[in-house]
């Protein structure tokens, strides 16, 4: 990367540039909780503490881009820009009414020419010859003195970026729904209030936005970040509750802090990944952003990662002062609701109907139930609460609800069963798997099986852990990649006595969030010892005999000593379990 960078002098006509230096029912007496918060964020705007986000010139530049990015270029205008030190600006190309494929077919042309005219740019200036009026319009946006090889790198360093100024301008107003909320859940974990703004740069406050990696909800939390605060299966995604995920994002970032030192490295850190930024920071031996931006490139720490803590700090000016890029503004005022813990499992119509709540309304305010609870294909989990307008609701229908439990909602049989049945943890400061397997009388194999996490996991202050008491569990939900056999050895019972337990056969198909009991009674000390074989018939496969068996492939090809590609034939006796 060369040494001079751009500066943020820019004159209305275009960019003179200058030269410059250059990341669960706990059981409660009380059924029904109330959501009530004042109308802070419409009256009180927050500004960025300079000794909390400090801003280098490089960061300046970049800060200065996203702000037009945010305020001033739509969705249906591309920016063609430097990629590695985003200014200049060379164009701004307008694909309104076009196709994705037409927009991006513009998009593509442009930037050839626009390379080739800094191509010719680049010659005429080594031949010293005259320069056109466009050439020298093309000139004055780059810093004075710039020279012909500094000015090819530049061709091979174009890059476009879409607006976004009235997707922002949507945000806002969305964001009066839950802004206050998450005022409030920042300041509890005592981080900054500022960090209220991120949302505006990964969702512009969308809790339907979904990204191809597969993050999702207002913050974006990847399925697997999401699962360390909340409960992320087949029956509820809590990352599209904008207040539960809202309270994991603030543990998520105080977590980042504590461990990197800087709100800079933290923010850059949610979308880098921690310890992403942690190793960088190493190589470098420095903590100072602006330094890793300019001098450490890699495949993953690209483009979005460098300008990702300058796009809070522009999102954070532009939503702190909407008037002053979008005018007077009607923010959305924010949600009040009640919450009602279930006391069983139930389905959503028998939720619905015993309310009396309109279906549009339950979709509104709980998000986070998966379409095959809302279409009563699954059940809504005990454990989760019900979002009702705070309008409403009488003790009439909470105890229509709470009658519909019968016998087992009785205090005592629910706490029994909370004793027997899987519970939540969440980690504290020094906690580690071992020491909550202690202290649930569990292994640590089991806990990172019941969690789906590795072993070498880095625990986060606030993470949530599902745990259960081994010997006294009376039923398991069943995992994403769980067979019958595997869940028979993790539990230590026998194969044949869970499926009986769950009236199955041992072809019987088991899926994500199924609940299966597990037989009582006889406790074993030890894995079983009983071998289960099957015979390879004619046209078999090893694929095939796994799912037949209900177990992965790996495990059948390890039990066997075979590999994937091994050849197997008919009367050949194959290990399904030991």
């Amino acid at each position: 990367m060369s040494k001079s960078l751009y500066s943020t002098s820019v004159p209305l006509n275009g960019f003179n540039l200058k030269r410059m230096n250059g990341s669960k029912f706990i059981i409660v007496t009380v059924l029904v909780l109330s959501i009530l918060i004042a109308p802070v964020y419409a009256k009180s705007e927050i500004v960025p503490d300079p000794q909390l986000f400090p801003r280098s010139k490089m960061i300046d530049v970049q800060v200065f881009f996203w702000k037009k990015i945010f305020s001033e270029v739509k969705t249906t205008e591309v920016l063609i820009h430097d990629r590695e030190l985003v200014l200049p600006i060379h164009e701004k190309v307008s694909v309104i009414g076009l196709t994705r494929k037409q927009a991006k077919s513009r998009v593509k042309e442009r930037s050839r020419q626009i390379k080739k005219q800094l191509r010719l740019l680049a010659d005429t200036l080594e031949k010293k010859s005259p320069l056109n009026p466009s050439q020298k319009k093309i000139l004055n946006k780059f810093y004075k003195g710039v020279t012909p090889k500094q000015l090819r790198k530049a061709a091979q360093r174009l890059r476009s970026q879409y607006g976004v100024a009235d997707r922002f301008r949507e945000g806002l107003v969305r964001s009066g729904s839950y802004m206050n909320f998450i005022l409030r859940a920042l300041k509890n974990q005592g981080v900054p209030p500022e960090l209220a703004y991120l949302p505006h740069v990964e969702s512009s406050f969308n809790f339907t936005s979904h990204s191809k990696s597969g993050a999702k909800g207002i913050w974006q939390f990847t399925r697997s970040t999401g699962k360390m605060f909340m409960r992320v299966n087949s029956r509820v995604d809590e990352r599209l509750d904008p207040f539960i995920s809202s309270l994991a994002a603030a543990k998520l970032l105080k977590a980042n802090y504590e461990h990197l030192g800087s709100w800079p490295l933290a923010i850059t850190a949610y979308n880098h990944g921690p310890n992403g930024i942690s190793k960088i920071a190493k190589k470098l031996k420095t903590r100072d952003l602006g330094y890793m931006i300019r001098h450490y490139n890699s495949r993953t720490f690209g483009f979005a990662s460098k300008n990702f803590y300058a796009e809070f700090l522009a999102a954070a000016e532009v939503a702190g002062n909407y008037q002053k890029y979008f005018g007077a503004l009607k923010l959305n005022p924010p949600l009040r609701y009640k919450e009602i813990r279930l006391p069983k499992s139930m389905s959503i119509r028998t939720v619905m109907s015993r309310l009396n709540y309109p279906r549009k309304q339950v979709l509104a305010l709980n998000p986070a139930l998966n379409p095959r609870v809302l279409s009563g294909h699954y059940h809504v989990p005990s454990y989760y609460r019900i979002k009702v307008p705070i309008s409403g609701l009488d003790s009439e229908k909470v105890a229509q609800i709470n009658m519909s439990g019968g016998k087992s909602d009785s205090i005592s049989n629910r706490k029994k069963q909370g004793r027997h049945s899987p519970k939540w943890v969440t980690v504290k400061r020094g906690d580690s798997l071992s020491t909550i397997a202690d202290r649930y009388n569990m292994s640590v194999k089991n806990l990172v099986s019941l969690n789906n996490v590795s072993p070498r996991k880095y625990l986060y202050p606030g993470q949530v852990l599902r745990v259960s008491n081994g010997r006294n569990a009376t039923e398991v939900i069943v995992k994403r990649g769980d067979s019958l056999t595997t869940i028979a050895r993790q539990n230590r019972v026998s194969l044949h006595q869970l499926l009986a337990a769950n009236d199955l056969n041992f072809n019987s198909i088991i899926f994500p969030g199924q609940e299966l009991k597990l037989p009582g009674g006889k406790e074993f000390s030890a894995p079983q010892k009983r071998v289960l074989r099957v015979t390879v018939r004619r046209g078999d496969t090893l694929y095939e005999i796994a799912r037949r068996a209900g177990i992965h492939i790996d495990e059948l090809t390890s039990i066997n000593g075979l590999s994937k590609s091994s050849v197997i034939y008919p009367g050949q006796r194959l290990i399904l379990s030991l």
